[in-house]
């Protein structure tokens, strides 16, 4: 997931593909060295990024049953979604 968020922040201009490289080359030697295989996930699909997407607009819209419905939506998905001071966080379940 994270190395997919780099590479559309690159797309936009928002991070240095250098930096990007040497944060993705740092990120991957602690997952190496903690054993804890992350890399080796994939990422979520576009669809469930578009449901994430859709749930933060409902929620700035303060439309709550939309954004309770596609948090459901998610969970089935065996996504869970956690809101916070800067957004919503997921994870798997």
């Amino acid at each position: 997931m994270l190395l997919s968020e780099f590479d559309g922040n690159i797309d936009r201009g928002w991070v240095m593909p250098d930096a990007a490289k040497h944060l993705a080359d740092f990120l991957s030697f602690l997952d190496n060295l903690f054993g804890l295989g992350l890399t080796e996930r994939s990422d979520i699909t576009p669809d469930q990024k578009q449901l994430l997407i859709a749930r933060q607009e409902a929620r700035n819209k303060q439309d709550w049953n939309t954004a309770d419905t596609l948090r459901d939506t998610l969970i089935k998905q065996g996504i869970s979604v956690r809101d916070g001071a800067h957004g919503q966080l997921w994870n798997r379940l």
